[in-house]
């Protein structure tokens, strides 16, 4: 083996390393779920650093920092589905967690809500050098990387989401 076929596989390796490291720290750290209440992200996670309420048409939303060296920086939005943090989370948002795919499987695992994920659509965004990637859930739930984000819609906020492009595309072609 040549010195450069060495370095190769050493990088693939620490590579790996660290995705097994953060993927076994997601599992106990990083639990705010769909279908969890507000309190239980506040009982693992402490103080929102935001919350964000009573906005026309904009659920209410609170924003964590994930504890630990290892999530420095990491932070996630839940948002839910009532003006105030009283109900259950219905969308989230991982921010700051990176394209490894083994790292959003890892999440989309902990908000599977029982249902399976199926595969990925994945399309290549030449600009930014990423691949982006579209999953579904067999119940209809629905998730999507963006950036260093993982958007993660219940499959409530799924259906609305295609309910307002369904009317937004009747709206436009309204009076032609």
């Amino acid at each position: 083996m040549d010195r450069l076929q060495c370095h190769r596989l050493r990088r693939d390796f620490l590579r790996c390393a660290a995705s097994l490291v953060c993927v076994a720290a997601l599992s106990s750290a990083s639990q705010a779920r769909l279908g969890e209440t507000a309190q239980a992200c506040v009982d693992r996670y402490g103080q929102p650093i935001e919350v964000v309420r009573d906005v026309p048409g904009i659920p209410c939303s609170m924003v964590f920092l994930i504890p630990g060296p290892q999530f420095s920086n990491k932070r996630v939005r839940c948002f839910f589905d009532a003006a105030e943090p009283t109900a259950v989370c219905k969308s989230i948002v991982y921010n700051n967690f990176g394209q490894e795919l083994e790292v959003m499987e890892s999440i989309l695992q902990l908000n599977s809500e029982g249902s399976t994920w199926l595969q990925p659509k994945r399309t290549p965004n030449v600009s930014l050098g990423i691949t982006n990637y579209d999953w579904q859930r067999e119940d209809g739930a629905t998730a999507k990387n963006h950036g260093d984000g993982l958007w993660i819609w219940g499959k409530e906020d799924t259906q609305k989401r295609r309910d307002g492009k369904q009317q937004e595309l009747k709206d436009r072609v309204k009076g032609l």
